[in-house]
This record gives structure tokens, sequence and C-alpha cells, in this order.
């Protein structure tokens, strides 16, 4: 069995062992996403931290208009 990433082949060997005991953290990620749904994000995240999301300001809210009848 093979295993490619962008077209590279990151891993190869006899499918029980590439499937029961993966060595690249790509495989690992693919293995637990098409087994294990679950799992996926946790393997994923060993392997492509997330950046660091910025942060966004919380008053963005916009002034709340008069409607017919109400006082300014």
């Amino acid at each position: 069995m093979i295993f490619m990433d962008g077209g590279v082949v990151v891993e190869e060997g006899p499918p029980e062992q590439v499937v029961t005991d993966p060595r690249h953290a790509r495989t690992r990620a693919f293995l637990a996403r098409v087994l294990d749904p679950a799992a996926a994000d946790v393997l994923e995240h060993e392997s492509h931290p997330s950046p660091q999301q910025p942060s966004t300001p919380t008053n963005l809210a916009a002034e709340p208009k008069e409607g017919p009848g109400e006082p300014p």
C-alpha cells in the first residue's frame, strides 16, 4: 500500500502495517478521518497546529435605528 500527500509518497508498506501502525502524521490523520471522524481533530491538531486566531473587536454592533413613533 502507498499513501501519498501532495503527489509525494510519504508511506508505503503492507496494508496491514500501514493501516494498523502508520508512521507518518498525514497517514495517521487520514486514517483517523476515514476510520473514526471524531478522532480526526485530535490527530490533525498534532500534525498541523492551528495558528492563533486574531482578536475581533467586540463593539462592532450598529447603533439601533429609531423606528416610527419612537422618540429620538
